[in-house]
């Protein structure tokens, strides 16, 4: 697995482009959910995707892995990190709101911390990053506040619907650490190859049991699968696989507390809701907490590579 480098600007923005497209993928996948069932959304946006992805890769002359090893891991990958959970937050946003499903998915942050203090030599669970998970989710709280319990309903289904959401969480963060196993391929068949494996799993179960092309869909509902299945499907995967890479999953894990933050800013510009002091307070904990969790990954960075030099320099000595 190659090591991870300190974030620079370039992974901050790519930060930014994953917070905005996966922010405003829930107000889509609501609309979708007018026309299209949760397997049909899940299997469209991603044969999209990959036949997107496939044919950029090939343009740019790169092949599709030719080994067992390669595409075992793109399967695994595939299934926890796309299929299964853009299944499950579909599923679930049958029975809870998009803005309640973006809150929820600030829970991936801590799922991807759990995963990579196991899968990783370099991404360590520290006090000081807990500290900065800690204070982000209480940015994201503080954030969401009133909103969030004005959106919430109540019933069976939609505890099963939050748990669903909780659920995909929980795969995004396990599949950031399999995507830096990959990141030995170029970004681009990592890319196409995740998701060629994940179409591969979910589109023959989508037309088995939820077959899109059997429903008589509105015009809207089939722009916004397209539009799920090129930026928050395609492009953001793109940009994940690539950041992913050179800053490792914990630092991508953190777009998960800027998914609410997006939201919030989409009610106030485009919705004309209030920007309140709760807003600002909350944006602000969650901008500590980004900056915290980064200081002491930085921190970890340098000691191990003290430790690396300090080491080399015995064995010549």
């Amino acid at each position: 697995m190659k090591p991870i480098a300190a974030p620079s600007l370039v992974d901050f923005l790519g930060l930014a482009v994953l917070a905005l497209t996966w922010g405003s993928s829930f107000f889509f996948v609501e609309i979708a959910l007018e026309s299209f069932g949760p397997l049909a959304i899940a299997g469209s946006r991603i044969a999209i995707a990959a036949v997107f992805l496939t044919i950029v890769a090939r343009l740019k002359g790169h092949r599709l892995p030719d080994n067992a090893r390669d595409w075992k891991l793109l399967f695994l990958a595939g299934a926890i990190g796309t299929a299964i959970p853009f299944s499950l937050i579909a599923w679930g946003q049958s029975y809870i709101s998009s803005s309640e499903a973006a809150i929820l998915m600030s829970f991936t942050p801590l799922a991807t911390l759990f995963f990579a203090h196991w899968m990783t030599d370099d991404e360590k669970i520290t006090g000081g990053k807990i500290a900065g998970l800690v204070v982000g989710l209480l940015g994201v709280l503080v954030l969401v506040g009133g909103g969030a319990a004005g959106d919430s309903s109540s019933g069976v289904m939609s505890i099963a619907g939050k748990l669903a959401v909780l659920m995909a969480a929980m795969g995004y963060g396990a599949s950031a650490l399999l995507l830096r196993r990959a990141s030995r391929m170029p970004t681009f068949v990592g890319a196409a190859g995740v998701l060629l494996a994940s179409a591969s799993l979910i589109v023959p179960v989508a037309l088995i049991f939820d077959n899109p092309l059997s429903t008589s869909a509105s015009f809207r509902s089939i722009l916004a699968v397209i539009w799920l299945g090129v930026w928050p499907s395609a492009i953001a995967v793109l940009v994940l696989v690539a950041v992913i890479a050179r800053v490792g999953a914990t630092f991508v894990a953190l777009n998960n507390y800027l998914v609410p933050v997006v939201g919030s800013l989409l009610g106030v510009f485009i919705l004309g809701e209030s920007f309140g002091l709760s807003r600002v307070f909350g944006l602000l904990l969650i901008l500590v907490g980004v900056l915290i969790t980064q200081y002491v990954q930085r921190r970890q960075i340098h000691m191990m590579a003290e430790k690396s030099s300090a080491a080399d320099a015995t064995q010549k000595g």
